[in-house]
C-alpha cells in the first residue's frame, strides 16, 4: 500500500507542487585528473584522442556511451542528489566532457554552470511539540517518535478541543462529506489516511483504486477550507492491520508549499489515547463510517490539544550545466536545445520506490539521458562548419523535484526562446526493448512528424507518439512556452526510482538508436534554416499526464499553463492560457497568480488542482487573480476534458 501511494503522489509530483525556489551550492571540483581516476573514466589525454577520433565519424561510440554511464551511475557519485554532494559532482563531470568536447561555456561569464537559488527540502526546527491535557493530567509527546509535521504544514501554534471528522473527504460528486454535520471553524481536527471502504471493490470512491481524495495534502487544503485551525492525520486501522504504524517521512511526497495551518500525522496510539478521553475508540468508528458510508463527526472536549510546528526550509544554490556550439562561419540567428536531467534521487528514501534508503544510482534516470547528449554534442561539435544554426546543449539540474532547472532555464535562456526552433528532451533512454521508443510532442511543430518519419527509414524503430508537448520532463517547461519539442524515452519499468537502477542493465545498443535517430532529427534543422513553426497540439485539452487538476481524463476543463517556478505560498502562477480554452475566454493571461477559484482559497498548484476536480463541466466559477499587483476578478464557464 505503501508503495502504492508513493507511486500515485510520484505520479503527480509535476504539476501539483513544483513551486518553491530550490539551490544548492555547486563545488566545482579542482582537478579534471582526479576526477577521472576517481569514477573510473581515462585521463583528459585518453579521453581528448578518443574525442578526435569521434570526429571523424558520426555513428555514437557505444563504449564512450557506457563509459559516462558508469561514471554517472557510480556509487561515488551518491545518487546525484539535487542539492547534495554528488550532484555537483555530477555537475562538474558533464562540465569537464563539454570542455574537452569543445563546447562554449555559456552558464554565466566563463562558466558551463547556470547558478540559481532553490529550496531543495525541509528539515526540522527546534521546537516542534505536542502536549494533549486529560482529565487525569498532560501528556507531551516527542517530535520524530510520536508525530511529526508535514513538508506542507505552516509554521506555528494551535490549541484547543479535537474534532474527529472522519477521513477528512468533502465530495459532491460521491455524495460523502465528512464536514457535512458539523463545522471544525477554529478547531483541530483529527482524520484518518485514505478514504472510506478502501478494500471493497464496489465503492464508490472507486473500488479499491486510491482517487485524489486520499492525498494528505488536499485533506490539509480541505480542512482549511472548512475553517479549522489544525489538522492531525492519523493510520486507518481497519484497512491495513497488518501494517506497522509507522510515520511517513518528513520529506514528503506531497510537496514543500504552505497548506496554510499546521498539520501534522501522529501515531495511532496518540490519536486512540485522544478518542479515549471522550470514551470513543478509533476503530469501532471507522467501522461505522466504512460500513454504512456515513460521515461520523465527534467532538472530544475533554482532550486539549497544544502543539508547534517549526519547520526550516533548506535552500541552496544549484546549476544547471550549459554549453554551446556554435557554426564555424556566420553568427546563427536561430538555436536549438538539447536537454537531460542530470539529477537523481540521490540516498533518501524520498521519492524511492524500494521503500528503502541506499543509493539510487539512475543509470536510466537519467545517466542515459546525459550520456546520449553527450556523444550528441560530440558528434555535432565534429560538423560544425556545416552549422546554420547553433545547438545549446544543457544538463538540467532538479527535474526530479519539479523540473526546477528548465524552469529556471526558461525564464533565463542562454538564446531567447523566439530563437529557440526545438527543443530535444532525452530522459530516460536507456532501457529499450523490442526497438520500441516513445515520442512526445510531435504535433508542437507540423514539420516534426515528417522529419521523424524520415530520420526513422533507416533504423526502423517502433515509434509510439503523441502529439502534445505537455508531460513529467523538462520539455515541459519549453512547450508551455511556445517552442517545439521532442521527447524522446524509451519506457517505464520494475527498476523505475529504485535502489536497482544500474549501469549493468542498461541497453547500449538502445541508446545508440536514440543518439541515431536524434542526430537525423537534429541534422534536418541545424544544417538549414527550415522554418519551425509552433502548433499548440490539440491534444493540450488531454492535459499532461497524471495532471488531473489541470485537465486530464474527465470532468472540468479550465485550461492553465502552470508555472513551475512561481512563488510559494503566494497562489498558483499560471504561464499561459490554452487557445480557445475557459481561461483564455475568460481573460486570464501569463504572469497571473491565482489566489481564489471557486471561492476557495488557492496558495498553490496543489490547491488549485483540488479546486477544479470539485467543479463539473459548465460550471461557472469566480476567479480572482493578482496582476501587477492589483486583484482582479474573472468569471468563468468551465469546459469538458478531452472536447476540442
Amino acid at each position: 500500500m505503501k508503495n502504492r501511494l508513493r507511486a500515485a503522489a510520484h505520479r503527480d509530483r509535476f504539476f501539483a507542487h513544483k513551486l518553491a525556489a530550490f539551490s544548492f551550492a555547486l563545488v566545482v571540483m579542482s582537478s579534471i585528473f582526479w576526477l577521472a581516476q576517481a569514477y573510473g573514466c581515462d585521463t583528459p589525454t585518453a579521453r581528448s584522442e578518443r574525442v578526435s577520433r569521434k570526429q571523424s565519424h558520426s555513428r555514437p561510440d557505444t563504449s564512450e556511451i557506457l563509459s559516462d554511464i558508469k561514471s554517472l551511475a557510480s556509487d561515488k557519485l551518491e545518487g546525484r542528489g539535487t542539492g547534495q554532494r554528488g550532484g555537483e559532482l555530477a555537475a562538474s563531470f558533464i562540465a569537464d566532457e563539454f570542455k574537452k568536447t569543445g563546447l562554449r561555456p555559456a552558464g554565466g561569464p566563463k562558466s558551463y554552470f547556470q547558478f540559481f537559488d532553490a529550496t531543495v527540502g525541509v528539515h526540522m526546527g527546534k521546537d516542534n511539540s505536542l502536549k494533549v491535557a486529560f482529565p487525569q493530567g498532560e501528556s507531551t509527546y516527542v517530535a520524530d517518535r510520536d508525530f511529526i509535521p508535514f513538508s506542507f504544514s505552516s509554521v506555528g501554534i494551535a490549541s484547543g478541543p479535537v474534532t474527529l471528522a472522519g477521513y477528512g473527504i468533502s465530495s459532491e460528486h460521491y455524495g460523502y462529506d465528512d464536514y457535512s454535520k458539523e463545522s471544525p471553524q477554529g478547531k483541530i481536527v483529527l482524520v484518518m489516511r485514505h478514504e472510506p471502504q478502501e478494500q471493497d471493490e464496489k465503492s464508490v470512491f472507486a473500488g479499491k483504486e486510491l482517487t485524489h481524495y486520499s492525498d494528505l495534502r488536499y485533506k490539509a487544503t480541505n480542512a482549511r477550507e472548512h475553517g479549522a485551525s489544525a489538522i492531525i492525520i492519523t493510520a486507518d486501522p481497519l484497512n491495513h492491520p497488518d501494517e506497522e504504524d509507522e510515520l511517513l517521512p518528513l520529506q514528503s511526497l506531497e510537496g514543500l508549499g504552505d497548506c496554510g495551518i499546521p498539520a501534522i500525522q501522529v501515531k495511532e496510539r496518540v490519536a486512540e489515547a485522544i478518542l479515549r478521553a471522550g470514551d470513543f475508540n478509533l476503530e469501532d468508528l471507522q467501522r461505522r463510517i466504512d460500513s454504512l458510508l456515513v460521515p461520523v463527526t465527534i467532538q472530544v472536549p475533554s482532550a486539549d490539544v497544544s502543539l508547534r510546528v517549526d519547520l526550516v526550509k533548506e535552500k541552496k544554490k544549484v546549476a544547471n550545466v550549459v554549453g554551446v556550439i556554435e557554426p564555424s562561419r556566420g553568427n546563427p540567428t536561430e538555436y536549438v536545445v538539447v536537454g537531460a536531467h542530470y539529477d537523481h534521487l540521490g540516498t533518501s528514501s524520498q521519492f524511492s520506490l524500494s521503500g528503502t534508503k541506499g543509493v539510487h544510482n539512475g543509470a536510466d534516470d537519467n545517466a542515459s539521458g546525459v550520456a546520449a547528449m553527450l556523444e550528441l554534442a560530440r558528434i555535432f561539435s565534429a560538423k560544425r562548419d556545416s552549422l546554420k544554426r547553433g545547438i545549446v546543449f544543457v544538463g538540467f539540474v532538479g527535474e526530479e523535484i519539479g523540473v526546477l532547472g528548465s524552469t529556471f532555464y526558461a525564464s533565463n535562456p542562454v538564446v531567447p526562446l523566439d530563437k529557440t526552433a526545438l527543443m530535444l528532451n532525452l530522459d530516460m533512454v536507456g532501457r529499450m526493448r523490442d526497438h520500441k521508443l516513445y515520442a512526445a510532442g510531435t504535433g508542437s511543430s507540423p514539420i516534426l512528424k515528417g522529419l521523424l518519419a524520415r530520420a526513422n527509414e533507416k533504423l526502423n524503430l517502433q515509434i509510439a507518439s503523441t502529439e502534445s508537448g505537455f508531460g513529467g520532463s523538462d520539455h515541459f517547461t519549453f512547450y508551455a512556452h511556445n517552442v517545439p519539442v521532442l521527447f524522446f524515452f524509451t519506457g517505464a519499468h520494475e527498476d523505475y526510482h529504485k535502489v536497482t537502477d544500474d549501469w549493468g542493465k542498461i541497453n547500449v545498443d538502445g541508446i545508440a538508436s536514440v543518439v541515431r535517430l536524434s542526430a537525423h532529427v537534429l541534422s534536418e534543422i541545424v544544417f538549414s534554416e527550415t522554418p519551425v513553426p509552433f502548433t499548440r497540439a490539440a491534444a493540450d485539452t488531454a492535459g499532461p499526464p497524471g495532471g488531473e487538476g489541470y485537465g486530464a481524463g474527465r470532468g472540468a476543463y479550465f485550461g492553465i499553463v502552470p508555472d513551475f517556478g512561481g512563488e510559494p505560498d503566494k497562489g498558483a502562477k499560471i504561464s499561459g492560457v490554452s487557445e480557445g480554452s475557459p481561461a483564455e475566454e475568460a481573460g486570464l493571461k501569463a504572469g497571473d497568480v491565482i489566489v481564489q477559484f471557486a471561492g476557495k482559497t488557492i496558495t498553490g498548484l496543489y490547491d488549485l488542482s483540488f479546486a477544479l476536480k470539485e467543479e463539473k463541466p459548465g460550471d461557472e466559477v469566480e476567479v480572482i487573480v493578482v496582476r501587477d499587483g492589483a486583484r482582479i476578478t474573472f468569471k468563468a464557464r468551465l469546459g469538458k476534458r478531452g472536447a476540442k
